[in-house]
């Protein structure tokens, strides 16, 4: 699915609702291997390399640096997992790939964590990329962070 662009804007209804669309988690690292085929197989197709620290790329990466991205992301997944698969991994199609989520494993325990979704640390997409931390941060909505406390104390007032 490709949420396309609007005079150069990204969609960001259409990506988000990719974003938050059914994904297939990975198990085993026979699978992965199978994803990372798959992406190798259309490297210079158009991906986007989005480190949610980095914020979204303005364009697509070039096939030299998908594999780049793939070896580095497999060999760090190996290194921190050497005997069992521990990664959380989600592709929404793991055959015919156009986006994968990849979350570090060492960063989430067993709670929820807030009002959001779950963002993951990496995205590979084809859809151009909006700015998740923005997009889907109470606070960075009109009165968003501070708003939700304040509503909190409010309510807990006699």
């Amino acid at each position: 699915m490709n949420g396309g662009m609007n005079g150069g804007v990204p969609n960001v209804p259409s990506y988000l609702a990719e974003f938050l669309g059914l994904f297939h988690g990975l198990r085993s690292w026979s699978q992965l291997e199978s994803l990372w085929s798959a992406i190798r197989r259309d490297a210079g197709g158009g991906w986007y390399l989005y480190d949610l620290e980095q914020g979204p790329p303005d364009s697509p990466s070039g096939a030299d640096d998908v594999e780049a991205f793939i070896a580095a992301m497999d060999a760090k997944l190996h290194e921190d997992h050497p005997r069992r698969f521990g990664g959380f991994i989600y592709a929404d199609d793991p055959e015919a790939p156009g986006f994968v989520k990849i979350f570090d494993a060492r960063k989430y325990g067993g709670c929820g964590h807030g009002t959001g979704p779950a963002l993951p640390d990496w995205i590979l997409c084809k859809t151009p990329p909006i700015d998740l931390t923005a997009a889907t941060s109470p606070a960075g909505k009109p009165g968003g962070w501070w708003k939700s406390v304040l509503g909190k104390l409010a309510a807990t007032e006699p």
